[in-house]
């Protein structure tokens, strides 16, 4: 497999990502592969004196699983109208997190759904998202708990990291296959800056260079694609994960590697990338580190 696999579980947050997965796979030419795994009914009992309903059969639960899984991919089909590309049907018995982690070692991406943003709700990732976020060998993309709508531009973090490059190698990918805008975002300190720094307050001049370093970077990575890409470049003089935050909106796609050149040797999510999963506005992929 070497498409875009995508996790779905009957929430709206994994029929949009189904539906970005579409429209974006039939513009990179790729297959895409909607998995659902479910599990055996377990039979507990409850307090004397109430009725309990008995547990659904193996195979009535293996009947509702399938059905589950043509609704999404039915509804996800229609989102995405004539873009939309046959789809696979994979379903499975088992634990998600590990299946989708399995499936990711052969995938291009691997999409699944996230949680609301309700005030209680966007501090907790849920348990199979976080697993993936850690463990996948490829992208991930967690798309928010709501009904599908396409994506306006791509922003990517960079730091200097090659974790950074590889994700502004797959943003410009993104970007360029969806025709939308990408946007480059230097997050910056006097502490950060690139070169020397003499001392004193932040000036003009210390922007122009950040966003000079912007533009080096992305030349850094080569030729992405002889088709044109419109590029926007923004120096910000703030921490990375308040720039990153304040920037993507509801409708762009935030690109960030799953680690920075601040991370700690052996870890394997950073600090921004765990705290753009739990407060991301939008859409957000992380890219994990080529090495």
């Amino acid at each position: 497999m070497s498409g875009i696999v995508v996790g779905v579980d009957g929430s709206a947050a994994s029929t949009a990502a189904l539906t970005h997965s579409l429209v974006l796979s039939s513009r990179l030419g790729v297959a895409v592969a909607a998995l659902h795994c479910w599990q055996t009914p377990v039979w507990v009992a409850g307090p004397p004196g109430f009725p309990i309903e008995a547990a659904p059969s193996r195979a009535e639960a293996e009947e509702a699983a399938r059905s589950c899984l043509r609704q999404a991919v039915d509804e996800a089909r229609r989102a995405a109208a004539s873009s939309s590309p046959d789809v696979a049907e994979d379903l499975r018995h088992g634990d998600p997190a590990r299946e989708l982690i399995e499936a990711s070692g052969q995938a291009r991406l691997l999409a699944v759904g996230g949680r609301s943003r309700g005030v209680v709700a966007r501090l907790f990732l849920g348990s199979v998202t976080d697993e993936l976020l850690h463990h996948a060998a490829c992208p991930v993309l967690v798309v928010p708990d709501r009904a599908y709508a396409p994506w306006q531009r791509v922003v990517v973090g960079l730091d200097g990291s090659e974790n950074s490059r590889a994700a502004l190698r797959w943003a410009a990918t993104v970007a360029r296959a969806l025709g939308i805008p990408l946007t480059l975002v230097r997050a910056w300190m006097l502490s950060t800056l690139p070169g020397t720094v003499t001392g004193g307050p932040a000036t003009d001049e210390d922007a122009a260079d950040v966003r000079g370093w912007l533009r080096d970077e992305l030349a850094r990575c080569g030729p992405l694609d002889e088709q044109p890409l419109e590029v926007d470049a923004l120096a910000v003089h703030l921490g990375a994960t308040a720039a990153l935050l304040g920037i993507a909106g509801r409708d762009d796609l935030l690109v960030v590697g799953a680690r920075g050149q601040g991370g700690f040797a052996g870890l394997v999510l950073g600090s921004v990338a765990m705290q753009c999963a739990r407060h991301a506005k939008g859409s957000l992929a992380v890219v994990p580190d080529p090495r």
